[in-house]
């Protein structure tokens, strides 16, 4: 084989290694910003997960602050009706009368 035609060979065996390159660098391109985007979401999903966690924890405080206030309410007025006698209901004032 001549020098012009090794020559050519190589030449055209650069340039299909140039274009595989090429194309291997714009695979990897498309494929760290797909990474890269399935990092946010992924970062979106557990704040959205840390938020709901949250906000379900300050309503079951809120629920259970909202019993306990019902209790409390209850037991003063039970304690009132009590301490005044009036409880047609308790045992030991019936038998006192």
């Amino acid at each position: 084989m001549s020098v012009a035609a090794e020559l050519y060979k190589l030449t055209r065996e650069i340039f299909g290694l140039v274009s595989t390159t090429e194309r291997l660098d714009s695979q990897v391109t498309r494929l760290e910003e797909r990474s890269r985007d399935h990092g946010e979401r992924i970062v979106k999903l557990e704040r959205g997960e840390e938020i709901i966690t949250l906000k379900c924890q300050n309503a079951a405080i809120v629920a259970v602050s909202s019993m306990n206030n019902q209790l409390v309410e209850r037991l003063v007025k039970i304690e009132n009706r009590v301490s005044s006698g009036s409880s047609p209901n308790n045992p030991v004032l019936q038998k006192g009368k």
